[in-house]
């Protein structure tokens, strides 16, 4: 997607030329490299919320219950995640109980039309 979409070229200092960097083929050249920094990253984070827990606003976790929801309990594949994200998203429940009741909602009607819907076709 980078190599497609990236035309621009900049000029950098390699090796004392003045040659071009292609910034798209840089990020294809180092792409396990930049695969491997995101490995371990979200459940290694995620423990670091549960520490700081008592710390985080009642605003922040506004804001944080609809992603946890959304991206920790719905997508989440790693399961190294989910006690974090649940306890996490408990606490968002404790403290912002109608936002995230609503967002969660919403979730669940669209599944159940989504099935409802689905049952007409076979």
């Amino acid at each position: 997607m980078l190599a497609a979409g990236v035309s621009k070229t900049i000029l950098a200092e390699q090796a004392g030329a003045g040659k071009p960097l292609d910034i798209a083929a840089t990020f294809v050249e180092h792409r396990r490299l930049i695969d491997s920094l995101s490995k371990g990253y979200p459940p290694k984070s995620m423990k670091l919320f549960v520490a700081v827990s008592t710390l985080i606003a009642n605003e922040d976790y506004q804001i944080l219950g609809p992603i946890l929801w959304q991206h920790c309990m719905l997508d989440n594949v790693d399961s190294s995640l989910t006690a974090s994200a649940c306890f996490l998203l408990m606490q968002c429940a404790e403290r912002n109980p109608m936002d995230l009741l609503a967002v969660i909602e919403v979730d669940m009607q669209t599944l159940a039309t989504f099935f409802y819907l689905y049952s007409f076709t076979d």
